[in-house]
C-alpha cells in the first residue's frame, strides 16, 4: 500500500507564510457567535457593543487585532479600531505582523521624508514580494500616515525564521533567547497547545519529527512580535497578527506578560460565523486559567477554497 508523504521544506514554507491567520476557540463561547457583527467578552460570558469594546481598548497598553489574512470584513475592522484609538488618543504606534523587525530602519527612512506615502513604505519594505495582500493593509498605514503614528515592523524575518526551523532556538543566540523570556514562558502545556493548533492548522499532516520546529519558529516569531512592541513602542501600540500569535495562552501577550507585568495588554479574535468558529482560534487541551482571547468579534466569512489542497502530497515509491 502506498503511503503519502509531505515534504518537510514544503510544510515549513507554508508554516512560515501563512499558518497564523488559518488555524482555527475548540470551546464553545458564552456568547451566541451566530450573527455578525456580535462582540462577545469572554471575561464576563456576555456580548458587548461597539462602543463598549472601543471603551475597553482605550485603556490597554497594547491591543492586539488577530486577524484570518484573507478576510477583508476583518481588516475593515482592524481599520475602524485603529482609527478610533487614534482620535482618542494619539500616542498609539501601528505594529505590523506584515512588517519585518528588519524592515524598521527602511520604514524609518520613509516615515522621515517630507509626506511618505503608503505606496514608497510598500517599496521600501519590498512588501510586494513578501506574499501578503498589500491592498488589506494599505489602508492601515494610510490611517497611521494621516494621524502621524508610528508605524513598527514586528515580525521575525523569513530568513531568521527558516535558521530556527534548521537549528532551533539556539539559531537566535542564548543572551537572545533570555532577552525574548522564551525559555521562562514555556511549559509542557502549552507545547501541547500550540502543536496540536498547528497540526490542526497544516490539515493533521504535520510529520511528527516536524512539529517541534514548527512550535519553535511559532514561539521565536511571538516573543520577537512581543519585543518589537515594548522596545519600539513602549508607549502602546495596536499590533496587527494572525490570530494564533494573538493568543493569550500561547501567543504574544504571553510574552507581553512576562516581561512587563501589570502592562494592560487586550486581545481581539476576529471570527467568521458559519466557518467552524469553535476551531479559528486554535484548541484548547484543558480548561483554560484565562481565556484564548479576551474578545470576539464575529464577522462574515468569506468564501475560499479546501485549505488542504495547498499542502500537496504524492505517493512514496
Amino acid at each position: 500500500m502506498s503511503r503519502f508523504l509531505i515534504p518537510a521544506a514544503v510544510l515549513a514554507s507554508a508554516a512560515l507564510a501563512s499558518l497564523s491567520g488559518c488555524v482555527g476557540v475548540r470551546e464553545s463561547t458564552p456568547c451566541a457567535g451566530t450573527v455578525p457583527g456580535e462582540i462577545c467578552e469572554l471575561g464576563s460570558g456576555r456580548s458587548i457593543t461597539r462602543e463598549e469594546l472601543l471603551a475597553r481598548l482605550a485603556t490597554a497598553r497594547f491591543v492586539l487585532l488577530g486577524e484570518s489574512h484573507d478576510n477583508g470584513h476583518h481588516h475593515r475592522i482592524q481599520a475602524e479600531i485603529l482609527q478610533a484609538l487614534a482620535r482618542r488618543d494619539g500616542h498609539r504606534a501601528l505594529a505590523m505582523e506584515q512588517f519585518d523587525t528588519e524592515d524598521q530602519a527602511a520604514i524609518d527612512r520613509v516615515l522621515a521624508l517630507p509626506g511618505p506615502t503608503s505606496a514608497a513604505l510598500a517599496e521600501a519594505t519590498r512588501m510586494y514580494h513578501k506574499g501578503w495582500d498589500w491592498h488589506f493593509y494599505e489602508p492601515l498605514v494610510a490611517i497611521a500616515l494621516r494621524e502621524d503614528l508610528p508605524i513598527v515592523g514586528a515580525n521575525l524575518s523569513r530568513a531568521a525564521a527558516r535558521r530556527v526551523v534548521a537549528d532551533g532556538l539556539q539559531a537566535l543566540g542564548a543572551a537572545t533567547v533570555s532577552r525574548l523570556a522564551l525559555d521562562a514562558t514555556w511549559n509542557a502545556q502549552r507545547e501541547a497547545t500550540l502543536g496540536e493548533a498547528i497540526r490542526e492548522g497544516h490539515c493533521g499532516r504535520v510529520p511528527d519529527g516536524l512539529l517541534p520546529r514548527l512550535v519553535l519558529t511559532q514561539r521565536a516569531r511571538d516573543a520577537t512580535m512581543a519585543d518589537a512592541l515594548l522596545t519600539r513602542a513602549p508607549s502602546g501600540a495596536v499590533l496587527i497578527l494572525g490570530r494564533l500569535h494573538a493568543r493569550n495562552d500561547v501567543g504574544v501577550p504571553l510574552y507581553l506578560h512576562r516581561r512587563a507585568p501589570g502592562a494592560p495588554v487586550a486581545s481581539v479574535a476576529l471570527v467568521e460565523v458559519g466557518a467552524g468558529e469553535e476551531r479559528q482560534a486554535g484548541p484548547v487541551t484543558t480548561a483554560p486559567s484565562v481565556p484564548p482571547f479576551d474578545y470576539l468579534w464575529f464577522t462574515p466569512r468569506v468564501e475560499r477554497g479546501d485549505p488542504c489542497k495547498e499542502f500537496s502530497v504524492s505517493p512514496a515509491r
